[in-house]
């Protein structure tokens, strides 16, 4: 890893994930929103998708507001 990527590390920026029998390098872009309500986990998640951080926010209100 390079100094950049050790840094990144450290402060939570990236996550390296290591598969000893993997022979090729791959890079995902990885966005999560996470919460909890009334005693549930609720969580979405898109891997090298294309909504920005601001619309998966929008679409987590939109499931707790609309929530019965």
């Amino acid at each position: 890893m390079t100094e950049q990527d050790k840094k990144d590390q450290a402060s939570g920026k990236v996550v390296f994930s290591y598969d000893d029998s993997a022979s090729q390098i791959e890079v995902s872009q990885v966005q999560s929103v996470n919460w909890n309500k009334d005693g549930i986990q609720y969580g979405l998640l898109q891997i090298d998708g294309k909504l920005s951080a601001g619309e998966l926010a929008d679409m987590a209100r939109e499931v707790i507001n609309n929530r019965r």
